[in-house]
């Protein structure tokens, strides 16, 4: 959740919307409510009318943190349930996933349908292997999106880009705060200018040239494969 409403912070005009979560939105603000699903995966609802997957955006991360709150309460019923919600939404998402990044929302699917598996058993999960699980589930988002900016790009669509610009970064910034391995000073700042160049477009602010969004797909593609190695490191783990 904590993405989600930085997200909405980040850009004028945006409102988060919780299809199950029972919280209201923001007194006074005018939004028309994305369509939500059987799941109730949360959506975003746009005021202004932009193009882009921030139209409608689905999320995990209510599925992690359902999860992450009934093992802290030794719920294996409600832990596994989410655990599955979680694992039918990698499975969703990768029939439209472009070919390169199918392999690994086929691996998060399965590695959560596994953790399901075992959160039922007689040993349990322990929080830190839900950790490293969603770190890999966000790094696998995170990918996913990188693939629709580039898309997006070569056919010219300024707006959609710009919106994957953004929940790419979102999706870094939370594998690694999953993998409990911040992104150093150097990787900070090039999110920062992704994220700004994002939201600038997003503005309708013109790029100064066609090198500051090559600039960003690096620096997204170079802090992705940073991440990686932050994740490999947040194995699974049994028992509590």
């Amino acid at each position: 959740m904590q993405n989600m409403r930085g997200l909405a912070r980040a850009i004028p005009g945006f409102v988060v919307l919780w299809g199950c979560t029972g919280e209201p939105m923001n007194k006074g603000t005018t939004a028309s409510l994305g369509d939500s699903t059987a799941s109730g995966i949360p959506t975003i609802a746009m005021v202004d009318s932009v193009p882009g997957e921030l139209a409608l955006r689905k999320e995990p991360v209510q599925f992690f943190q359902r999860a992450h709150t009934a093992i802290a309460q030794k719920d294996a019923r409600k832990a596994a349930a989410a655990l599955r919600d979680a694992a039918r939404y990698f499975r969703q998402v990768r029939d439209s996933a472009a070919v390169k990044v199918k392999g690994r929302l086929t691996y998060v699917e399965g590695e959560l349908d596994s953790l399901a598996r075992v959160a039922e058993g007689k040993e349990g999960i322990a929080l830190r292997a839900l950790d490293g699980a969603f770190a890999r589930a966000n790094l696998a988002e995170a990918e996913r999106h990188a693939a629709r900016l580039d898309a997006a790009w070569v056919r010219k669509d300024t707006m959609s880009a710009a919106a994957e610009i953004i929940m790419t970064v979102d999706h870094i910034e939370r594998a690694n705060t999953d993998a409990a391995t911040p992104v150093d000073k150097y990787e900070s700042l090039q999110l920062a200018d992704a994220r700004r160049l994002g939201t600038d477009l997003l503005k309708h602010v013109p790029l100064t040239s066609g090198a500051s969004m090559a600039r960003v797909q690096q620096d997204l593609r170079s802090v992705i494969a940073a991440t990686e190695k932050h994740t490999r490191k947040t194995g699974p783990a049994r028992g509590s």
